[in-house]
């Protein structure tokens, strides 16, 4: 960090401590990003995270693509606004590849008014049939002009008939009840207005009679016969179709991991009764309006990378990959790098049985899923994503590699830091209590009552500083068993205090609860085989092995077929594209630790797996 001063420095520490308060910082992929991130960068600018997502903003694979040539100009700013939103999220918590908002594009731009068909003149109304006939010309040579056959100009020319037969209709209604008015027989205390006063009267909502009624349906018609919008189109380059749309989405998701979400969003517009649809409606096309509303929002329940993964990933690929461009990038070796990561970190990532009607995909089970109940290390509500006593099981944060432990074998980190757990009912309650107590000691006017009010409050004061003071020993004495220093007689008796303080009953109900909390936990959070093969595509995809992804098709076996997922990548040091059968290792691993991962590499489908008719693979 350059020298910044006194000043600047004594600033950098006021901002530190005051984001030091914040629990997660949301890097954004736009320029908005550069700017938010240089206010913490006097102290997080060797930060993992600023470092990786400066240089997201400025380089990854979607951007590194090139983009769909047209000379729209509402087309290239669509095209651009979607290439630089926000589709990276890296919190201290989880890494997500997805977008959170909609895009819209329409023909707007050729929407022309036109008015004046009509205007009240007193005792009339007189009709401009010279320019309602020019206008109904300029439609038709607006679609004679056109030699093709695209539906979305097909449809503006319709929508311009339409504008213009309502155009019509407005104004024979608007004779009639001119003719109408003109024939209305007045009553007592009636009278007429003319029809320039009719324009631009102001009723009273009293004025109810049939001849009022009359004036104000008159009044209606006039603005909308003098206010018409339609579609003047001179340039038919210009015009935004559907087909246009498709090619630029098509293009930005190709070869990435969110290609196997359009392609499942292709084969859903066939198969309408799936279940699995993360991205359920990519391109929507209103006729009416000739607007198209783009969404590629993921609506898979739980599908971010955890960050301890993610970070140890990180840090591992950037000793080899972090001075390489990403054409000199060895994917093959990454993808090395990160399977041995991925089984180190998470060795307990779970995947649904195969006879689970989730083993395969499903949308209520994403990555995050697999890792087990992440959300007990971090004491939050899953549904809510707000932190809560119910489901907190530790009294402080874990660090990563603690997390990794817990997730690892939760069971044995529990026993092995009895001193860290969340005590609810041997010492949390209390505490909540005693505040209670004291809070109230201070409204209560009844002596009596505050007499009992201070039992309270000293009962339970000398409870808790008994259970801390038991906590440090408890502490001593874990760090007694597990040290090489201690001897046997030491041991022993820091044992027994272990083996005394877990059998408080209020302990020993609070460690049932914990456990209950993880096993539940563990019979839930599991996830599927898309999961598992679009979690290694996007650990590759934000390592600059910028083609991957995700595939869906068939695993043979002799005659037998078997739907399966597997990930295809670009190796961009060799330039050739290569199949890793996640699953096939992932299944194999589970009963052999000492698996090649060679084995699982090949150069294309082979004879072991086959494409579907309808699929995103490179080969």
């Amino acid at each position: 960090m350059q020298d910044l001063g006194h000043e600047n420095t004594l600033k950098c520490l006021v901002k530190m401590n005051r984001i030091k308060k914040l629990k997660s910082i949301l890097l954004l992929t736009s320029i908005s990003t550069i700017t938010s991130l240089s206010a913490v960068s006097c102290f997080y600018n060797n930060d993992r995270t600023v470092k990786y997502a400066r240089e997201f903003v400025k380089e990854n694979g979607f951007k590194v693509k090139d983009r769909v040539i047209t000379n729209n100009a509402k087309l290239q700013n669509f095209e651009n606004e979607l290439y630089n939103s926000k589709y990276l999220s890296y919190t201290f918590e989880n890494v997500g590849l997805k977008y959170e908002k909609d895009f819209q594009i329409s023909n707007s731009h050729f929407l022309t008014a036109i008015g004046d068909f009509v205007e009240p003149v007193s005792e009339n109304i007189l009709i401009n049939e010279t320019k309602l006939n020019n206008f109904k010309e300029n439609l038709n040579q607006i679609k004679s002009s056109y030699t093709g056959n695209n539906q979305t100009h097909l449809d503006l020319f319709e929508s311009n008939e339409q504008i213009y037969q309502k155009l019509i209709n407005d104004i024979s209604s608007l004779r009639d009840k001119v003719l109408e008015y003109k024939n209305y027989n007045l009553s007592n205390n009636e009278s007429k207005k003319t029809f320039s006063i009719i324009a631009k009267y102001k009723f009273k909502e009293s004025e109810s009679s049939d001849l009022n009624k009359i004036e104000r349906e008159i009044q209606r018609l006039i603005p909308s016969i003098n206010n018409v919008m339609y579609y003047n189109i001179t340039d038919y380059s210009q015009v935004i179709t559907l087909q246009q749309i498709t090619d630029i989405v098509k293009n930005f998701v190709k070869n990435t991991p969110l290609a196997i979400y359009y392609q499942t969003y292709l084969d859903n517009l066939k198969n309408t009764n799936s279940a699995f649809d993360p991205f359920r409606k990519v391109i929507e096309y209103n006729k009416a309006d000739s607007s198209f509303k783009i969404s590629l929002i993921d609506w898979t329940i739980s599908n971010n990378i955890d960050s301890t993964l993610f970070n140890i990933s990180l840090d591992n690929l950037n000793k080899e990959n972090e001075k390489l461009s990403y054409p000199q990038i060895d994917g093959i070796k990454s993808l090395k790098t990160l399977w041995t990561t991925f089984k180190t970190v998470s060795p307990s990532y779970a995947l649904f049985p195969e006879n689970s009607d989730k083993h395969l995909e499903s949308i209520r089970n994403g990555i995050r899923d697999g890792f087990g109940p992440i959300y007990l290390a971090l004491g939050i509500n899953e549904s809510s994503q707000q932190e809560t006593d119910d489901f907190k099981i530790f009294s402080k944060k874990l660090n990563d590699k603690e997390k990794e432990e817990f997730l690892s074998k939760p069971y044995e980190f529990i026993e092995n830091n009895l001193d860290i757990l969340f005590y609810i009912s041997a010492y949390n309650d209390k505490k909540v209590e005693l505040d209670r107590s004291k809070q109230d000691l201070e409204k209560e006017q009844s002596s009596t009552r505050r007499l009992s009010l201070r039992r309270t409050i000293d009962r339970n004061e000398k409870l808790i500083a008994k259970f801390e003071s038991d906590l440090l020993k408890l502490t001593q004495s874990i760090n007694t068993v597990k040290s090489n220093q201690e001897s046997q007689t030491n041991k022993n008796k820091a044992q027994e205090f272990i083996d005394k303080f877990k059998s408080n009953s209020l302990v020993a109900n609070d460690i049932e609860r914990i456990k209950k909390l993880i096993k539940d936990g563990l019979d839930t959070k599991k996830t599927s085989q898309f999961a598992l093969a679009d979690l290694f595509a996007k650990l590759l995809f934000l390592n600059k092995v910028y083609q991957a992804q995700s595939v869906k098709g068939l695993r043979v076996n002799g005659n037998q077929e078997e739907l399966t997922y597997w990930v295809e990548f670009l190796d961009a040091k060799t330039n050739t594209k290569k199949l890793f059968d996640v699953y096939g290792i992932y299944k194999a691993s589970q009963s052999n630790s000492n698996v090649s991962i060679d084995d699982y590499i090949f150069d294309g489908l082979s004879t072991k797996f086959k494409k579907l008719d309808s699929s995103n693979s490179m080969f």
